[in-house]
């Protein structure tokens, strides 16, 4: 069992058949878990959300947000996806 916002690691799952994603189901109204699990689905990132919610300041935020996608594009950079 692995837990996870890596995408490539939820690629891997969608690519093998041994290998099954699960998400949590969130709440975006509460902006909660509902502790109840979704078979085949990989879930979203909800922590900019939450953040928001419990008064986390804009510019940290924004600033998150900024480092949060030049992350995503080095990771994503590759188009290789785990094949093994």
């Amino acid at each position: 069992m692995v837990t996870t916002h890596y995408d490539r690691l939820k690629a891997y799952g969608y690519l093998h058949p041994d290998v099954e994603n699960v998400a949590v189901e969130f709440d975006q109204e509460t902006l909660e878990p509902k502790y109840t699990l979704s078979y085949g689905f990989s879930g979203l990132s909800n922590a900019f959300l939450v953040a928001e919610k419990i008064g986390i300041p804009e510019d940290i935020l924004a600033r998150a947000r900024t480092t949060g996608r030049a992350a995503y594009r080095r990771c994503h950079g590759s188009s290789q996806l785990w094949r093994s």
